[in-house]
């Protein structure tokens, strides 16, 4: 069995072997000598044979003409038996039937991996989350149990999305983290599923202001001339979130226009629509007739109903309008803006999107303060409490629990020293000199 292991091992990394079975006569402990040869090209079916090492510990042999003697038999059946198991001899019908029945589970494991993947992107399309995530995970717990390496790796992507939705960025960087080491040692056949995760991660790297950290991994997943899939675009989108990240907000549209030309639809939901992430850098710029623009070919308004697949237009669209209410106030419209977030907020709390519901309170933060309700000139202005990053109000969640620092570090996979940085800032930002100070800060305002 460790032969057979060593010797897919081997496959799926692409070496020759040549294998001398009892070799020295003299030594019965010398089980077999293998050598290793030259490059030889890897095969899909040698990374399968790899995955099911942890599935199967057998080693599958052809049967030989040679009878076994009935003692030889009750020796193996008594030595089965020793270890909890049964040793059943069939006959050559039964063996058939046998078979046909194995391969009649396999098929229905295989399409109730489908079935279940999915029923997960159903649930996501229509923002149920918690659904989303109970049938997807077990998408990808059949693609392993299936040994379907790749697509697994493929699927931790989608699943990683899905943990960010629901407010659980850790868990999500903790997935694509450790599907990543795997997807490393195993090189080439998997890059493709590799170069995904490490865009995954740059993402998440950019949202916690890890810049460097985001540059590294999409170093590590530039294009090359591999053929094009769903996702290629998404390297394109995540350079551009890192060239806004460093104030290169041209770069940036550039980079945007042709992650839209890369985009292909596909299964999965389109819950972040490139043309509304550059609308949102435009209405950083002050660029608010393009945005505006924008929300017209969209057919985008405040007086639509709550919909998931349409939230992030509309989450682009309220911006839109407070920068024109702060160019040009408009009451009404400002209110038609805040009536727009309640719906959005009440429809991400029953679905269960703590991602959503912080980013439709930021937005309610600074919907009050056009309107005018801020209570006192003392407290931080909304737009310090929206220069909160999604990492610096994950800290900021978890100051408001019994975490020390350094189990706050642990639980976010970062440094106790970047939490310090980031507990410094989410301070500056909301104006106060402590954690309990933060925490009551950051309920008047909505944050956690």
């Amino acid at each position: 069995m460790a032969l057979h292991h060593a010797l897919n091992s081997l496959a799926s990394d692409g070496r020759h072997t040549t294998v001398t079975r009892l070799p020295d006569a003299a030594d019965p402990r010398h089980l077999a000598t293998v050598r290793v040869g030259a490059d030889i090209p890897i095969e899909a079916g040698a990374v399968r044979h790899l995955r099911t090492t942890t599935l199967r510990h057998t080693d599958r042999r052809p049967e030989l003409s040679t009878p076994v003697d009935a003692d030889k038999l009750r020796s193996i059946a008594a030595a089965a038996g020793s270890e909890g198991a049964m040793l059943r001899l069939l006959r050559p019908r039964q063996v058939l039937d046998l078979a046909s029945a194995a391969g009649r589970a396999q098929n229905a494991e295989a399409e109730e991996t489908v079935w279940a993947g999915f029923l997960g992107f159903a649930a996501w399309a229509t923002g149920d989350v918690s659904g989303a995530l109970e049938t997807f995970t077990q998408a990808v717990a059949g693609l392993h149990a299936a040994g379907n390496f790749v697509d697994e790796l493929s699927a931790t992507v989608v699943l990683s999305d899905l943990w960010l939705a629901a407010g659980r960025p850790d868990q999500a960087r903790r997935l694509c983290a450790q599907a990543l080491a795997s997807a490393e040692a195993y090189g080439s056949p998997v890059r493709r599923a590799a170069a995904a995760l490490h865009v995954a991660l740059s993402e998440m790297d950019i949202e916690a202001e890890d810049l460097e950290g985001a540059a590294s991994h999409l170093g590590a997943a530039a294009p090359d001339d591999r053929p094009m899939t769903e996702s290629s675009h998404r390297w394109f989108v995540a350079k551009g979130l890192l060239a806004w990240a460093r104030g290169d907000a041209e770069g940036a549209v550039q980079l945007l226009n042709q992650a839209e030309q890369l985009h292909r639809p596909g299964f999965f939901p389109d819950v972040r629509p490139i043309a509304a992430l550059r609308a949102r850098v435009w209405i950083e710029q002050g660029r608010l007739p393009e945005a505006a623009d924008w929300a017209r070919e969209r057919g985008v308004a405040v007086t639509d109903d709550a919909r998931y697949l349409r939230e992030f237009d509309h989450l682009t669209l309220v911006r839109l309008l407070v920068a024109q209410h702060r160019a040009r106030p408009d009451r009404d419209l400002i209110a038609h803006a805040a009536q727009l977030l309640d719906r959005l907020l009440e429809a991400a709390e029953a679905s269960g999107r703590t991602g959503s519901v912080r980013e439709i309170r930021r937005q309610q933060t600074l919907v009050r303060e056009a309107q005018g309700l801020r209570p006192y000139a003392r407290e931080p202005s909304a737009r310090m409490a929206e220069s909160l990053s999604g990492r610096e109000l994950d800290v900021l969640r978890l100051l408001d629990s019994e975490l020390t620092g350094p189990q706050i570090a642990r639980e976010l996979f970062v440094s106790h020293n970047t939490v310090r940085t980031h507990t410094k800032h989410v301070f500056t930002k909301l104006g106060v000199t402590n954690r309990r100070a933060a925490v009551l800060r950051a309920r008047e305002y909505g944050l956690i």
